[in-house]
């Protein structure tokens, strides 16, 4: 049996089967329009969210390159020649610098020059160019060449750290303390962990009398690095300044075992004993600097064998030292040693070196002495001596 149509084909007028479809389907979707716009539109969508790789397919693919040395090869705008060139000579500059450095570091300051020529060949007004020339300057006592110099260092390159710390030194050695803090400070600023900026800031502020500032800066030092003995040092001798003997000896103890032992640092350990009042730590100093030839040693040594009383020690010391290293606090320790072992002051006190008001005062001292007045009886032990 023969499928009828949907839509019967006969020969109507075409305008007229149009109308009857049209009668026949009003209100009912064309259902295989439908279906065919569907399934194209779900291919496109198909095709657009899961096949990238189509868009691009259709661009020429570049060979794969297949020689050994090609595949090794830079591309073309990789290698610059101009930007090589330039790294070359900063690292050429960067080893003349860190070499020049530890040549001045070793103290070979003869063997810089060769080098600074060579960096002022290269690139003149670098600012490592214009440190090593400041430090240069330095060394032949040209310290305001060296200012500028190193001035300009900083100024072209406000990290380079050691330049400013080099700047306050010279200025330090000009007398200019408050310059000298303002570089060291910098220095700090673009270096916070380095021991050395912070005991220069240290050491200036306690020269321009900011005891609190040193010692916020001495303590940072001693932070970063805890076996400064020279921050322990000048520790101490800030907390002398304030009164405070014995922070300031403990803080000795400490630079004494971080490696302190020149004479300057003897000196000021035995000050300090005496007035933290440690004498088994005296008497021990007084040990270890017998053996050190220097007269303002001597004379601080003979001031503490007179204060004990141990004058057959303190006269000899007192007796090689030239008058122009002696003090009052010396010649009255002579002058009381001399009352003990019953000897005359007034012809030493004549050949002595003072002018009238340190005489005045030395004899009135001597005079007021028990030792000279014999005011009261004499002192008595039980046992050593005993009264009558």
């Amino acid at each position: 049996m023969e499928r009828q149509s949907r839509y019967p084909i006969n020969n109507q007028n075409p305008g007229q089967l149009d109308r009857a479809r049209f009668a026949q389907n009003e209100g009912q979707p064309d259902r295989a329009s439908f279906t065919l716009k569907f399934l194209s539109g779900t291919l496109f969508l198909f095709l657009i969210g899961h096949s990238p790789v189509l868009a691009e397919a259709e661009l020429p693919a570049s060979p794969e390159p297949t020689d050994p040395i090609e595949v090794l090869k830079l591309p073309d705008e990789v290698f610059n020649v101009e930007g090589l060139d330039k790294a070359s000579l900063r690292i050429q500059m960067r080893s003349l610098y860190n070499h020049a450095v530890l040549l001045n570091y070793s103290s070979q300051y003869g063997q810089i020059r060769p080098l600074l020529h060579q960096m002022n060949r290269i690139s003149p007004d670098a600012p490592e160019t214009h440190y090593l020339k400041s430090m240069d300057f330095y060394h032949r006592d040209q310290i305001a060449k060296a200012i500028v110099h190193a001035r300009k260092a900083v100024d072209q390159n406000p990290a380079l750290d050691p330049a400013w710390n080099f700047l306050g030194f010279l200025h330090s050695q000009a007398g200019n303390d408050e310059r000298a803090l303002e570089a060291f400070l910098k220095a700090i600023q673009a270096n916070p962990y380095h021991s050395v900026y912070r005991f220069n800031a240290a050491n200036t502020y306690s020269r321009i009398s900011k005891p609190e500032e040193a010692l916020e800066q001495i303590e940072q030092a001693i932070r970063i690095r805890p076996n400064y003995s020279d921050a322990y040092y000048l520790r101490a001798l800030i907390l002398r300044e304030q009164k405070n003997f014995i922070a300031a000896f403990e803080s000795m103890l400490l630079a004494e075992k971080t490696g302190s032992n020149d004479v300057a640092f003897f000196m000021n350990f035995i000050d300090m004993a005496r007035k933290a009042d440690k004498p088994e730590k005296l008497l021990e100093l007084m040990e270890t600097t017998q053996p050190m030839r220097d007269f303002r040693l001597y004379r601080m040594r003979a001031i503490v064998f007179s204060e004990y009383g141990e004058c057959n020690r303190a006269v000899p010391l007192l007796r090689i030292i030239p008058q122009d290293d002696m003090t009052l606090e010396a010649y009255r320790a002579y002058g009381k040693c001399l009352l003990i072992q019953d000897q005359p002051t007034d012809p030493y006190i004549k050949a002595w070196k003072l002018d009238e008001e340190e005489k005045e005062d030395l004899m009135s001292y001597l005079e007021n002495l028990e030792i000279t007045n014999k005011k009261w009886p004499e002192i008595k032990d039980p046992i050593v001596n005993p009264p009558k």
